[in-house]
């Protein structure tokens, strides 16, 4: 998939990026977006009496496609050129139930025999509930959010780096430490994702002579590598490359109740209409693009320990007791006063994922993340902060917590304030919950030769959310 930069340029190219018109062929259909539906409805009437009807009934209806991405945005448009293996799947279940008495009144006669003013009278009252459930996904991957960004094991080299000094603690001078570097990275592809691998696997092959292009992952990614969690590049902005996994999961469920009463009767010259309807509805979304969750696990992990604790030096002497001129420090751990347990500046997924190793919580091992294998991680060593990513948020939700869980009820203030027991904030947020109100009456009556309608409707929407008092 990718290829040498040829003449002064160095690093490699898409071979996607070099196809010319001759490379292409016209076809009469997309590819890979099958669609499958099933439908079924029904409905039974039951005459209970001779003026009274019951009638119950529902539908069902189930769909699976491929292509259309998250809502049916760009994905298979934007896939169909080179990527349409990797077109999104989209699955949805809706169904309803409903139920509806309707009954008529006949006008009953006085003594005299005759009808009385009134007639055509009658009320129906209808109630029904809809449910309906949403789903979009990677098929390969699912809920595998780790497998969606990774394409194999990169195990670094790490190396001390030293500066001559002076250092007054220990009253000597010599090459103090300064750090680790990377110094040489060697790749090991995976099954899966397997063409992105492959150009992994391409880049390694083509500098194995040269340990500079695989020094470290900067170098790596800045000369064509693909690191784990992030997509290849586009070509020209327009398609994506071969092998890009789509970037989503999301999955919603939804459900609506609803009542409606209506009633009409004639008297004398006059038809009288008049009617109610409430609907609830009550709104669930969950969304994830989890390609980045490499990143932020590598941007999360060791983050704490980035100093040297220089208050401790470790001079550095020979089995004959001879100074060596080399003085080594420890990584700097400092204890954080307002979380027990955890480092200043230490993520939750730092600490989480230390205690998964079974490394010491407060130790300042350096953790390689991307030789860790997808399995081994999951989104709930996250915090919920740590996945809204600053408002660069990698998950999207209401209705259910940051990991996909359904969540209850929450007020607008503990969004603000609701904290777990590490005190991390969950950001909790409620399903959207919106209802509708609405009742009307209406009379049509004649006077002399012009016929008149006039009626009051009431409708009422509370979008039963908090909004901005000023959007400005």
């Amino acid at each position: 998939p990718i290829r040498l930069a040829s003449g002064s340029q160095t690093g490699t190219r898409q071979n996607s990026a070099y196809l010319r018109e001759s490379d292409f062929e016209k076809i009469s259909a997309r590819q890979n977006v099958a669609s499958m539906y099933v439908n079924a409805q029904a409905k039974l009437d039951f005459n209970i009496a001779k003026n009274t009807i019951i009638t119950v009934g529902g539908f069902f209806n189930a769909n699976q496609n491929r292509g259309g991405g998250y809502y049916g945005g760009q994905g298979s448009y934007n896939f169909s050129l080179f990527n349409w293996e990797n077109n999104p799947q989209n699955q949805g279940i809706s169904w309803n139930v409903w139920g509806r008495i309707v009954q008529r009144f006949e006008p009953a006669k006085d003594s005299t025999n005759t009808k009385r003013a009134f007639k055509n009278a009658m009320v129906s009252l209808q109630v029904d509930y809809l449910q309906g459930n949403g789903l979009t996904q990677n098929p390969d991957h699912r809920e595998n959010f780790f497998n969606y960004g990774y394409y194999g094991k990169f195990d670094i080299n790490r190396i001390p780096t030293y500066a001559y000094g002076f250092d007054p603690k220990a009253n000597k001078s010599g090459y103090l430490f300064t750090g680790m570097r990377d110094f040489g990275v060697t790749y090991t592809p995976i099954d899966f994702n397997s063409t992105s691998a492959a150009m992994n696997t391409q880049y390694f092959n083509f500098y194995a002579s040269d340990p500079f292009f695989t020094i470290d992952l900067p170098t790596i990614q800045n000369y064509g590598g693909l690191l784990n969690g992030y997509a290849p590049t586009t070509v020209y902005d327009l398609w994506t490359h071969v092998g890009t996994q789509y970037n989503g999961y999301a999955r919603s469920n939804n459900n609506q109740f609803r009542v409606v009463a209506q009633g009409s009767v004639a008297i004398k010259d006059h038809d009288i209409q008049l009617g109610f309807e409430f609907e609830q509805r009550t709104d669930n979304e969950y969304s994830i693009a989890p390609i980045a969750l490499w990143r932020l696990a590598r941007q999360y992990a060791n983050s704490h320990l980035g100093e040297i604790d220089t208050s401790n030096p470790m001079a550095v002497y020979n089995n004959l007791g001879v100074y060596q001129d080399t003085i080594n420090y420890n990584a700097l751990y400092i204890a954080d006063p307002n979380r027990p347990g955890f480092g200043l500046g230490q993520y939750y997924f730092d600490y989480n994922l230390r205690q998964k190793l079974g490394l010491s919580v407060n130790g300042t091992d350096y953790i390689n993340v991307d030789a860790l294998d997808p399995n081994f991680l999951s989104l709930d060593m996250f915090s919920t902060d740590e996945l809204l990513n600053q408002g660069a948020n990698l998950v999207t939700y209401y209705g259910y917590d940051a990991y996909g869980n359904k969540a209850g009820s929450s007020s607008f203030e503990e969004f603000f304030t609701a904290r777990d027991q590490f005190g991390n904030y969950t950001r909790p947020i409620s399903s959207y919950q919106p209802n509708y109100l609405a009742a009307y009456i209406m009379d049509k009556f004649s006077f002399k030769d012009i016929i008149f309608n006039l009626g009051l409707r009431l409708d009422r929407f509370d979008a039963n959310q908090k909004v901005l008092k000023d959007r400005y």
